[in-house]
């Protein structure tokens, strides 16, 4: 059965060297810079024997960015510091892993951050998108999440 084991990410990990398919981690790698990730991710590429899967806040998601700004400049913002990325390769492929590979997810959700800005202007952003094509680029380049996933079996 699946357990829950808490530990800190910048410790080394409580787990032997190839003891899990592969690491997951959503919600976290964003509150630390890229330097101090390498570590963190090769800790990750340690103990797993096929993959290292991350899912950030990401860049290019305009109405994410905008409905932070708004809540971080009126002091709303509950979710501490937040580095939103364009691409976490680099710090995968520094941390020993290959065939890095990155794509965005989840579009809708980014406009949800709308409502820090104004919750009219939200509904109007959602009315817009759920018009649009399933393959129009806005849908394809303004996912909410980066998803950056590293081989380890590879490295």
């Amino acid at each position: 059965a699946p357990r829950t084991t808490l530990c800190d990410l910048t410790r080394p990990l409580p787990w032997p060297d190839r003891s899990v398919d592969a690491t997951w981690s959503s919600g976290v790698l964003e509150h630390w810079t890229d330097t101090e990730l390498v570590p963190i991710i090769r800790e990750q590429a340690r103990i797993s024997r096929r993959r290292v899967i991350s899912l950030v806040p990401h860049a290019g998601c305009v109405a994410y960015r905008w409905g932070k700004a708004v809540a971080e400049a009126d002091g709303t913002w509950p979710f501490g510091r937040e580095l939103p990325r364009s691409s976490l390769r680099g710090v995968f492929e520094q941390a020993g892993l290959k065939r890095v590979e990155e794509r965005t997810l989840w579009s809708e959700a980014g406009l949800n951050f709308l409502n820090y800005v104004d919750p009219e202007i939200r509904r109007a952003a959602t009315a817009w998108f759920d018009q649009l094509s399933e393959d129009d680029p806005v849908r394809l380049q303004q996912g909410y999440l980066l998803l950056t996933v590293g081989d380890v079996s590879a490295a």
